[in-house]
């Protein structure tokens, strides 16, 4: 399942123990509501008061309506997260020392029958449950939940998100493998309408045809129509047609930043604008069994391709490194032969 950005709050702000903050985004975003997949994500530095408040740290709902709430906050004096919709907790188990001045990475996730928390990426509690969780975006805030939960301390990197296409990874290190498989139509608010990978370990794509998918959020911020990869262990296509697929931003089919990749037997059809964008990332670039167009790869500062990349590229539109590759690869080329 991937989830699809809805809300990010992604520079470190203070929250004083008394206020509710993004109400106004929450109330016009489409929030995750019901039966719906999501995940709340957030980077916190609790102070003391937010412990003995059992401080909120997103939330949104018709309090004290069971099944009617999706609430994210602390509980137990910092030693423990919860995530209730108001008669279905879901509580971490084991004890941790969230108040020791430090940054942590608290995570609440549901994939539409399974419920997990986790700290500092370590699954800390899991259930199945039934019912739902919040029935609209009313209520919404960031730092509050129910009464007087307030968070005192701060936040940074806090993120809501929904479903929008196939697989969401954030910092767990196994690896995901899509095979043999046809995806058409899937779609990302944010980044990776099929897969978004972020301190991931190996991902792979293989035999398989990737179709009308789309990173469709703000015209400035969405990259990779189908694969969004951020320092991640690595990215392997084989055997792959991509066909029409578009971001908003920038390339419509992969996104690649210090992600080290392979991409042999593969095919780019129709695709819009720049297909492939590379930030520090080198590719080993195999075009034999597959076909290339002009327009291809725009590569960004500091990215390292080898010679077989540049040889998928016709000379005559090879540019220095950050500038842009604009043609719209619609017309494959002769297959590239390398020694």
């Amino acid at each position: 399942m991937i989830f699809a950005s809805i809300l990010a709050a992604a520079t470190e702000f203070t929250l004083d123990g008394s206020t509710c903050y993004y109400a106004s985004e929450g109330s016009s975003a489409a929030l995750p509501t019901g039966t719906e997949p999501y995940a709340i994500e957030a980077d916190i530095k609790p102070a003391s008061a937010a412990c003995s408040n059992n401080g909120g740290i997103v939330g949104w709902g018709n309090y004290g309506t069971a099944n009617s709430v999706n609430a994210f906050r602390l509980d137990d004096g910092c030693q423990r997260i919860k995530n209730y919709w108001w008669s279905a907790d879901l509580r971490s188990s084991a004890s941790s020392a969230l108040l020791d001045g430090s940054w942590h990475h608290v995570t609440a996730e549901f994939d539409g029958t399974t419920r997990k928390l986790s700290i500092d990426g370590v699954t800390v509690a899991t259930d199945t449950t039934t019912g739902g969780a919040a029935a609209s975006n009313v209520n919404f805030c960031v730092g509050k939940t129910y009464g007087n939960e307030y968070f005192t301390g701060s936040m940074k990197g806090v993120r809501i998100w929904n479903n929008g296409g196939v697989v969401y990874a954030y910092r767990n290190r196994a690896a995901v493998s899509i095979i043999g498989s046809t995806v058409t139509s899937c779609s990302a608010g944010a980044h990776g309408g099929v897969v978004y990978a972020q301190n991931r370990g190996a991902v792979s794509i293989i035999g398989s045809t990737m179709t009308g998918c789309s990173a469709v959020g703000s015209p400035g911020h969405s990259r990779g129509g189908v694969v969004y990869a951020l320092y991640s262990i690595s990215l392997s296509i084989a055997g792959v047609d991509f066909i029409d697929n578009r971001a908003a931003y920038s390339a419509s089919v992969l996104h690649l930043e210090s992600s080290p990749s392979s991409i042999s037997d593969a095919s780019f059809t129709g695709n819009d604008g720049v297909t492939i964008r590379t930030l520090n990332a080198e590719i080993d670039w195999d075009c034999r069994l597959g076909s290339c167009a002009s327009g291809l790869l725009q590569r960004g500062h500091s990215a390292v391709e080898p010679a077989s990349v540049l040889a998928a590229i016709p000379l005559e539109r090879a540019q220095p490194r950050g500038e842009d590759h604009r043609a719209r690869n619609t017309s494959p080329r002769p297959a590239v032969s390398q020694a």
